[in-house]
């Protein structure tokens, strides 16, 4: 026996004892990103290669701080961990200061942004985690949280000398 039932403005059909839902509902919440992470990442690495400083900055929560961990080259051992707000970061865009220097200052061996030149490939590494390079000793990664909706920077490593 099929009946039809209205649910959430939407029209259903309930069989016996199996209840079947095909609910058409878009996406809810501003900035929403159906490609997950990849789709993220891809627009972060787009921004870092044109130097998009909002591009930048849209990667990053407004709410919540990100880390920062940099580490050793060789022995991949942590030198330092830092909490970043997003305010802090646009600051230091506006004012060309510490971070604007980490993400937009020109490759020089052993700058971040060395990790964006075209043709460097970042690989995923599970669920919300992305690789650059091969090289195990040296530390690049990009890992990635959802908040409310939209992938946003949760963790980048980084290996200096």
């Amino acid at each position: 026996m099929t009946k039809r039932v209205k649910v959430a403005g939407k029209v259903v059909l309930v069989m016996s004892f199996c209840l079947v839902l095909v609910l058409l509902i878009p996406a809810a919440g501003r900035g929403f990103d159906a490609g997950g992470p990849g789709k993220a990442m891809n627009a972060f690495v787009q921004a870092m290669q044109t130097k998009n400083a909002q591009g930048v900055l849209a990667a990053f929560s407004r709410r919540q701080p990100w880390r920062f961990i940099g580490y050793e080259i060789g022995t991949g051992r942590p030198l330092n961990s830092n909490m970043v707000s997003y305010a802090q970061m646009s600051r230091d865009f506006q004012t060309r200061g510490k971070w604007n220097h980490f993400f937009f200052d020109e490759p020089n061996g052993y700058t971040f942004r060395l990790n964006f030149k075209k043709g460097t490939v970042w690989k995923k590494a599970g669920n919300t985690f992305f690789r650059s390079g091969t090289d195990r000793s040296v530390r690049h990664y990009i890992k990635w949280r959802q908040e409310g909706g939209k992938w946003v920077i949760a963790e980048i490593g980084d290996t200096s000398p």
